[in-house]
């Protein structure tokens, strides 16, 4: 979102500073470049969301059979 922010403040830029790029125009630049940070901010937190992922558990046994292991286990049933 703050890319897109900096890509509207840029592309706005004659449009924000109305005329010459002064001490005055160039704070207002600052100061819309920050309120469209602070709006993508605001709505990154109320659109993103993560929900709660519920680990399955693993049997011990097949737990059992891979630990320690470096490779992938073989393809084919277990022998032993």
């Amino acid at each position: 979102m703050s890319r897109i922010a900096g890509l509207i403040a840029i592309a706005f830029t004659g449009l924000i500073a109305a005329g010459a790029l002064d001490y005055g125009s160039f704070r207002r630049l600052a100061v819309v470049t920050a309120a469209l940070f602070v709006a993508g901010d605001l709505v990154a937190a109320l659109g993103i969301r993560n929900p709660a992922h519920r680990a399955e558990s693993v049997a011990p046994q097949a737990m059992a059979q891979c630990r320690g292991r470096i490779t992938a286990p073989p393809v084919g049933p277990l022998t032993r």
